[in-house]
């Protein structure tokens, strides 16, 4: 079986699921998935209900013939297939919580992508406030409740995180 499942007649498809699995290292598993629903659901008069369904299709598609890169296509047609979903929800639920939703904040969003552009830089706390166009007070505090950690904290955790990466895949070594 090919992973597609009707449901009804085919002629009448009012409802069509998907499901999938999607695997996290562990160490860095907890920085997306405590931000995620434990489910999306998309209203077949949402705007990306059809962009949904024709990557669900592209994927039955490569489920039933075998040809080289096949999975390959798969993981990235899944990668594609979550990334729009995750949008779905973002815009369904008005503004995401944690990280992703503080990546749309003016201030704190800034100081997000500037760590994240350049992670290599001695990030002080007044300087990500200065991106941020607040006093260092406020630039915490704000920080804190909209990502849920202190922003050096996050900084620390999101260079561990890449290091880990990288040691990883075998792209640096630790004295690198």
């Amino acid at each position: 079986m090919n992973g597609a499942v009707r449901i009804g007649p085919e002629d009448e498809e009012d409802t069509y699921l998907c499901g999938g699995h999607f695997s996290f290292d562990d160490l860095n598993a907890s920085i997306l998935i405590d931000v995620l629903p434990p489910l999306v659901h998309v209203h077949a008069a949402d705007p990306r209900g059809r962009l949904l369904a024709h990557l669900s299709e592209l994927m039955v598609a490569e489920t039933e013939i075998t040809a080289v890169g096949g999975s390959l296509i798969l993981d990235h047609l899944a990668q594609i297939l979550f990334v729009h979903m995750l949008r779905a929800h973002a815009d369904q639920a008005g503004r995401p919580t944690g990280w992703p939703g503080a990546l749309n904040d003016d201030g704190i969003g800034a100081a997000l992508r500037a760590m994240h552009a350049d992670v290599a830089h001695h990030w002080t706390l007044k300087e990500l406030a200065g991106i941020s166009c607040m006093s260092r007070s406020v630039f915490a505090a704000s920080f804190k409740k909209q990502v849920g950690t202190a922003p050096l904290t996050y900084l620390i955790e999101w260079r561990m995180s890449l290091a880990h990466d990288a040691l990883r895949r075998g792209t640096q070594s630790i004295s690198e």
